[in-house]
């Protein structure tokens, strides 16, 4: 049984020409809304041609059977729609990770100038901060740029560094003739104690096609996912109105909600002042009166999150008294 081995998941974007180069830019990044699902692949070495106008050919990659690890659904979301939203308020951009019953969430700050993770989460525990944040992405980014970066973080007792590099750019074949032009290739190390090398291919839309860790034989093993499903939302696509709310606050036993006469189905989570989720469910479309039932939870606050794929309601927060 191969060891899980959690790496973190960029997303980038870039465009090419036989012409010029791809160039990763801050404002074209991936939207909101897109996903992609890697499936675990039968490991084995992965060309990793350098260059550019290269063609890496993985047609030939097959699900590894049985699976050691259930598929990886990554989908961009606004951090606000997310469970622990209070606790990263600087985020603009979140991953939200699903493999089985596993969920996973990682807040970023995107700027003109690089991508940082800030945190991340599992499930309903406890968040994991960065004092010093991790720089995943710089821009813009083309073949032959480097950057290197110090981080730190609440669980890692020695901190460590990521340097990454964009080697290489062409077209990408993958299984069930799938071929993808305005491909970037970028290498990854990330080094607590024990270096962990990664190699990312990432389409024009920011999802990652492919992913190959080559391992060290003995504390890393080799690993292999490709995309097997995608669905790509460009980032000047994806909007989302926000909807007037009135509630009660503070909260004796539950909270009253009253939403607009016309909203699409949205889908709730509430969440304690540690992140963990108290609650969740989904409000319908006929539904203007909503009564969440707090009768239960200890004196403190809560948070509200409620969202759908085109409306959302501002994060409330609820003081239950």
């Amino acid at each position: 049984m191969k060891k899980a081995i959690l790496l973190f998941s960029c997303g980038l974007v870039g465009s090419l020409t036989l012409l010029a180069q791809p160039t990763i830019t801050s404002s074209s990044y991936a939207g909101v809304g897109s996903s992609v699902t890697l499936t675990e692949a039968t490991a084995f070495e992965l060309d990793t041609t350098k260059g550019a106008n290269v063609t890496w050919d993985f047609s030939a990659l097959v699900p590894e059977s049985p699976q050691d690890f259930d598929p990886r659904t990554i989908t961009y979301i606004l951090p606000s729609s997310s469970p622990f939203a209070s606790t990263f308020p600087t985020a603009n951009i979140c991953y939200r990770e699903q493999e089985g019953t596993t969920i996973r969430y990682s807040y970023f700050v995107k700027t003109p100038t690089k991508l940082e993770r800030i945190g991340s989460a599992e499930n309903t525990s406890a968040t994991n901060i960065y004092s010093n944040p991790q720089t995943e992405m710089v821009f813009p980014f083309t073949y032959g740029v480097t950057s290197s970066d110090e981080w730190s973080n609440t669980q890692s007792s020695f901190g460590g560094t990521t340097d990454l590099e964009g080697i290489g750019y062409g077209t990408l074949n993958l299984p069930n003739n799938r071929v993808y032009n305005n491909v970037q290739l970028m290498r990854v190390t990330v080094d607590e104690l024990i270096p962990i090398l990664v190699y990312y291919w990432l389409n024009e839309n920011g999802e990652v096609l492919a992913y190959y860790t080559p391992g060290d034989g003995l504390f890393i093993p080799l690993s292999v996912r490709y995309a097997t499903a995608i669905n790509s939302v460009s980032v000047n696509e994806f909007t989302q109105s926000v909807l007037t709310v009135s509630y009660d606050n503070p909260v004796i036993n539950n909270c009253k909600l009253k939403l607009p006469k016309e909203h699409s189905e949205l889908t709730y989570t509430v969440t304690n002042i540690l992140g963990q989720v108290m609650a969740t469910g989904t409000i319908q479309q006929d539904e203007q009166n909503i009564t969440l039932e707090m009768g239960d939870y200890k004196a403190g606050i809560y948070y509200l999150t409620a969202m759908s794929a085109t409306e959302r309601i501002e994060p409330i927060t609820l003081l239950k008294q």
